[in-house]
């Protein structure tokens, strides 16, 4: 079986029944699929949780919704995608192996110098192939498999869960849905602390025989919450 490197051009016969292969030629790792030679690149990329999680918040806070009540799952990874320059100039973009349920995937080709892959480096197969998803009467030129750095973040709002994608690349954050709008959410053991309290100055002020013992009594419960509210014996 023959191929074609899908960097300098060069027919080599493969005399190997793997599907990573080095040009004889420029030095270039590729792999074959069905004898057509597919260049494997990937984005270098060093994992930062902290970073990804910020992304999110930032995108949280731009769109005025509530943050989640304690910091998410966060699943990083390498995943493949099929990129592809067809014969009319267009790109094609998909992935290249299924993606975990509810999670949102970039719609392009990210940004960024791409690196050959080599056999020290592994990374995950292409478990669907290219023309069952890439169907175009104009044909394809060149096919790629990017190997793009992914974080997969799981979190909570109000109960409720939630997923988003961060491209490792360029920080970008894919969501399918956001929290609500940031509203008035006060706990319940909070609004039963501020009853007793309005409570509190309303009866003082109603009872107190005179404005001394009124403003004693204001002073009393007013410094009695105040020493609460700092300890956080009543906070919610």
């Amino acid at each position: 079986m023959s191929a074609r490197c899908p960097q300098c051009g060069f027919k080599a016969d493969l005399l190997t029944e793997t599907q990573f292969h080095t040009c004889s030629q420029c030095g270039a790792g590729f792999r074959v699929y069905d004898g057509l030679g597919i260049s494997e690149q990937y984005i270098r990329h060093d994992q930062n949780d902290a970073f990804a999680w910020e992304a999110l918040l930032g995108v949280l806070d731009a769109e005025g919704c509530r943050h989640p009540e304690q910091p998410g799952d966060i699943k990083f990874g390498y995943h493949p995608f099929w990129f592809a320059d067809l014969s009319d100039g267009n790109i094609s973009f998909c992935p290249a192996s299924s993606m975990p349920k509810g999670f949102p995937l970039p719609s392009m080709a990210p940004v960024g110098a791409l690196e050959f892959t080599s056999k020290s480096l592994r990374f995950p197969q292409a478990s669907l192939k290219p023309e069952t998803l890439m169907t175009s009467e104009s044909g394809i030129k060149r096919l790629r498999l990017l190997q793009i750095p992914l974080y997969l973040i799981s979190y909570q709002v109000a109960s409720e869960d939630y997923q988003a994608t961060v491209s490792g690349s360029t920080w970008q954050t894919y969501t399918s849905s956001l929290p609500k709008e940031t509203g008035i959410d006060v706990p319940l053991q909070r609004v039963k602390f501020l009853g007793v309290y309005m409570t509190s100055l309303f009866l003082s002020g109603l009872l107190a025989p005179n404005f001394a013992w009124r403003a004693v009594a204001f002073i009393i419960i007013v410094t009695i919450a105040w020493s609460l509210d700092r300890s956080g014996v009543k906070r919610g």
